[in-house]
């Protein structure tokens, strides 16, 4: 909130979310189309430009991302969130992408413009794997669900290292079921102390999902319950679920 002070001395308290303009998908796709981007005008340092541009242009394309907060373990194909960075363009540049074929969400910060990041994501036909060691919420999840309905590509998701809670596994389950993405055929979800209810719900999910070759759920918290859900699903199919 920022707050002014009148002449009568009343406080006026102003969200600077409602007063800024709302910039979506098609508000960055204008403007890249229309001027020159200044890459270090919408980053915070020349490694985050250096991504934009190899996803803008062909001549060296950038077929892994991995978005961060910060740079461990980050090579030249990481982008690394910091005040400063506008999402939206981010996300504008993964979803006209054609060569992206690998995509990181290790976390996406404080940056400004999330939901065009996220629009961005949605609209990328390119990506074949796709892997989440965050907890990106519930409504991220959920508005995840046009990525996985329209990507023809994708063969891969992978959910690791993060705290999985049932809230969280409704919100996969949701984009699964709502998204049907039927060329999906190995999920892993790795420690993520995923519970019985959760691995459920997310089970229900897959059942609409017969062409899933591989299932990998390794250090988790899951009982009797979840093994009964587990075959319930599997039973007819020709699911592999791995053990290592």
């Amino acid at each position: 909130m920022k707050r002014f002070t009148g002449g009568i001395g009343c406080t006026v308290e102003i969200d600077r979310q409602q007063a800024m303009e709302r910039r979506d998908f098609d508000y960055y796709e204008a403007r890249a189309r229309n001027d020159v981007v200044k890459y270090a005008d919408i980053t915070s340092c020349n490694g985050n430009a250096s991504v934009l541009v190899r996803l803008r242009f062909l001549r060296h394309p950038l077929k892994i991302l991995r978005i961060a907060d910060s740079n461990d373990d980050c090579d030249d194909d990481c982008f690394i969130v910091r005040e400063g960075d506008d999402l939206g363009w981010l996300g504008c540049f993964i979803g006209k992408s054609k060569n992206l074929e690998e995509l990181h969400l290790n976390s996406w910060g404080g940056g400004e413009n999330i939901e065009a990041l996220i629009e961005g994501i949605n609209r990328n036909r390119s990506i074949g794997s796709i892997h989440v060691s965050t907890d990106l919420g519930g409504a991220s999840f959920r508005n995840l669900t046009p990525f996985f309905r329209n990507n023809n590509s994708l063969t891969r998701l992978e959910l690791n290292d993060f705290e999985l809670g049932l809230e969280c596994a409704q919100s996969i389950a949701f984009a699964l079921g709502e998204g049907q993405c039927q060329s999906l055929t190995n999920l892993r979800l790795n420690d993520c102390n995923l519970s019985d209810e959760g691995l459920t719900v997310i089970a229900t999910a897959l059942r609409t999902y017969p062409q899933l070759e591989s299932l990998r759920f390794q250090n988790n918290n899951i009982g009797l319950m979840g093994c009964i859900a587990l075959r319930d699903m599997m039973r007819g199919g020709g699911i592999k679920l791995e053990d290592s």
